[in-house]
């Protein structure tokens, strides 16, 4: 993550202004001018016009990650590959950076691979330059590979107390039976040990998806789009396209109730995890239900919700809850977390929880609360447009999951016309004995 740099300045300027010409109307969700240019050999080229002057931030979004490790011997591949473009500067580009002043940022999930750097505009053709060389040039040697896989240990290492990131894996597994949603994002320990020797199918990996057509740029703040199209034809206008893509197994239809219990090594707070099967995040399909299930997690589960006061703040029996729909390319999961004081409170919070979801669909939230929903969501998204990083990230967001630089626009018109009937309409259709999968992770039975 990304420590916001521009976020009291935007405030200033921009969110003031929006709420004192409220009673007008709101304002474009996402007001800055977005020009897309495709090169020949499909690399696409996005840019954010900011009045950021003197700063350009340059993005890199890879539509690749866990979701495409189709072969069996490629589980963590994405991962993997992941730290080896992300790392895989030489030192001489890097000390190249320091001398931009560059600010770097990035991350993966499921589908995507992102990174970004910050710097002042004067530098973007050098940026342009050593950005293509990195992505073009990712080292899959054994060498490389021996020394990914020590990251990726200490990586597991680091992550092997946190009963959290155990509950996401039991739920993949139990709620998948087929597609590599399955698998965990960050890979198995198990893969990483066997990491090297697993340079060629790396390398095939690296082959197959790290291509122009998979790619996309993304640049914001103080960038002329003519000027940047130019400069990245230049740097990357002889990369040639790959093969065909490789489908992803569809997951069939969950027909009834699956159920888990996580066993954990350590002495661990006693955990609740749900999950619904839910379409994919596109919100110009319209069956996608994006908005409304947004909406419908605040609703059941956010800080002012009847449950979260019942269970989190007068009986104190959930230290916390986590809930949301996951925003995925291919059918995701909508997912309710509860991180408990006692694990003889499993049964009640988890009864309860799933009482609050039948309700949901039974019975209809009030026009008010609703509408102040849609304004939280609307201006959480607002506060995350905190200068020319925050504003790539959205558009790099917004084209792993669709292809498309706004679809953010497809779901704030989604939102905006929401009503309550909606919402019921919504949590019936998902929120269903038939889809659901849990797991709880107890200490008592760890032990």
């Amino acid at each position: 993550m990304c420590r916001p740099r521009f976020l009291a300045a935007w405030l200033a300027a921009a969110l003031v202004p929006a709420v004192a010409a409220r009673a007008a109307g709101p304002a474009p969700v996402f007001p800055y001018p977005t020009r897309t240019t495709t090169l020949d050999n499909g690399l696409a080229v996005v840019s954010v016009a900011f009045d950021a002057p003197g700063i350009v931030t340059y993005g890199t979004l890879v539509r690749v990650g866990s979701r495409n490790e189709v072969e069996p011997d490629e589980a963590g591949a994405a991962h993997a590959l992941a730290h080896l473009y992300l790392q895989g500067t030489e030192r001489r580009d890097k000390a190249a950076l320091r001398g931009l002043g560059a600010a770097q940022c990035a991350g993966f999930d499921d589908d995507s691979t992102y990174s970004s750097v910050t710097i002042p505009s004067s530098g973007l053709a050098t940026l342009v330059e050593l950005e293509a060389g990195r992505l073009r040039n990712i080292p899959c040697d054994e060498g490389a590979v021996r020394a990914v896989a020590d990251t990726l240990r200490r990586e597991f290492e680091r992550n092997r107390g946190a009963p959290a990131t155990g509950l996401d894996e039991a739920l993949r597994r139990a709620a998948y039976t087929t597609h590599t949603y399955r698998r965990p994002v960050l890979g198995t320990a198990a893969g990483a040990d066997a990491m090297p020797g697993r340079a060629a199918a790396l390398r095939s990996f690296r082959d197959r998806w790290y291509r122009p057509e998979n790619c996309v740029v993304v640049a914001a703040g103080a960038v002329d789009h003519d000027a940047l199209v130019a400069l990245v034809r230049k740097a990357y206008g002889g990369w040639t396209r790959g093969g065909p893509p490789q489908a992803v197994p569809i997951e069939p239809r969950q027909d009834g109730p699956r159920s888990a219990v996580l066993a954990w090594p350590r002495p661990a707070p006693a955990a609740l995890a749900i999950g619904f099967h839910i379409p994919a995040g596109n919100p110009a399909d319209p069956d996608a239900d994006a908005a409304a299930l947004s909406v419908l997690g605040e609703a059941i589960f956010g800080v002012t919700s009847p449950l979260y006061t019942a269970l989190v703040l007068d009986e104190q029996k959930v230290v916390e809850f986590t809930a949301g729909a996951w925003s995925t390319r291919d059918p995701g999961l909508f997912t309710v977390v509860a991180q408990l004081r006692a694990s003889v409170d499993l049964a009640d919070v988890r009864a309860r929880i799933e009482s609050a979801l039948v309700q949901a669909g039974s019975e209809s939230i009030s026009p008010w609360r609703l509408a102040a929903i849609k304004d939280h969501l609307r201006y959480e998204f607002l506060g995350s447009l905190d200068g020319p990083e925050g504003l790539a990230r959205a558009v790099a967001r917004s084209l792993a999951r669709t292809g498309r630089p706004d679809s953010w626009k497809d779901w704030f018109s989604a939102l905006a016309t929401l009503t309550p009937d909606n919402l019921q309409r919504v949590a019936a259709r998902h929120f269903t004995t038939a889809n659901r999968t849990v797991v709880t992770l107890a200490p008592e039975v760890a032990r």
